[in-house]
């Protein structure tokens, strides 16, 4: 029996990222790269506006006396940043040379770097930010301080985080047409998961890729994230389940979109549906802000986001 697939008639707007503006954070060449893949690649398929920003610290005031040497100084931290942009940007146009990249902007900031990104952002009324994390295996308290993590948890706009070591590195390009691969979004019946849906469906349509919506509950014997499939599910113990994920695909416009039931830690199966699907992202959303702000990122989000071998979408929706 196949997965449950609903198509419904598209809604105005309904490939809303097309033409998009996406902004990429860059904070070191070699670390970056793929979150730069990962952001021309969205740019070439969307054909959208692709800016890639560098955030500084402030150059240190100069000694008492000198104070004309500021400007000086602000110039060769600029300049300093500049040639980082170029690396990162030359380092892939070695490999394949896209539209994309050769258009693209870039500036250079000086500030936080979360809050001077997700200002520029404002500025330029960006759809979505891209940022980078290094990858796997470091200390969950340092994560939780890093750009990526601070943007996800406070940013109402979707933020693409892009491990270090994920396999987008060893594909520069891929094809968009209908039928690659998908998205994969969890669900879990709230507003933030609805709010992820959503946007999860606009990406899809854009993109002309299937939506996985999928929901996972721990089971006294988890099977490792395997998906039920189903049509007409007679278990009772399974119904609300499903009725929750048949209301989560009404927000998802005209994307094809398969509805898959999970057994075993959220997370987990996720990222283990995701490889088996080889899916193009994971989507997920957080339950909210937290008045402490560690707390902020929902824990299936925040695992995700520390552990995936593939990009993760969060979706803070106010």
């Amino acid at each position: 029996m196949r997965p449950e697939r609903t198509q419904r008639d598209a809604p105005a707007g309904a490939a809303p990222y097309r033409g998009t503006t996406i902004l990429c954070g860059i904070d070191d060449a070699s670390e970056s790269r793929t979150a730069v893949v990962a952001a021309v690649r969205l740019a070439e398929a969307l054909n959208a506006r692709l800016v890639l920003a560098h955030v500084m610290p402030s150059p240190d005031a100069p000694p008492s006396g000198m104070a004309s040497q500021r400007g000086l100084l602000r110039a060769r931290a600029i300049e300093a940043g500049r040639r980082l942009l170029g690396e990162a940007a030359g380092e892939l146009l070695d490999d394949t040379r896209t539209e994309a990249l050769e258009g693209a902007q870039t500036r250079v900031d000086f500030g936080d770097p979360a809050r001077r990104l997700a200002t520029v952002a404002d500025e330029i009324e960006a759809g979505m930010i891209v940022v980078g994390t290094r990858g796997r295996g470091l200390p969950k308290v340092a994560l939780a301080g890093s750009v990526s993590q601070t943007l996800a948890a406070e940013e109402s706009r979707p933020i693409l985080i892009v491990p270090a070591d994920t396999e987008i590195a060893n594909r520069a390009r891929r094809p968009s047409e209908r039928g690659g691969s998908p998205i994969v979004c969890g669900v879990d019946g709230s507003d933030g998961a609805t709010g992820a849906a959503r946007v999860a469906a606009g990406l899809a349509s854009s993109l002309g890729r299937g939506l996985i919506l999928a929901h996972s509950e721990v089971a006294e014997a988890p099977t490792a994230g395997e998906a039920v499939e189903f049509g007409d599910v007679l278990d009772p113990e399974a119904r609300p389940r499903v009725l929750m994920l048949k209301r989560a695909s009404e927000v998802t416009g005209d994307a094809e979109t398969e509805l898959r039931l999970l057994s075993g830690d959220p997370a987990v199966a996720l990222e283990e549906l995701g490889a088996r699907e080889s899916a193009e992202l994971i989507a997920v959303g957080t339950r909210g802000h937290s008045v402490i702000r560690a707390l902020a990122l929902g824990s299936i989000s925040r695992a995700l986001a520390e552990s995936s071998s593939r990009p993760v979408l969060v979706v803070n929706d106010p």
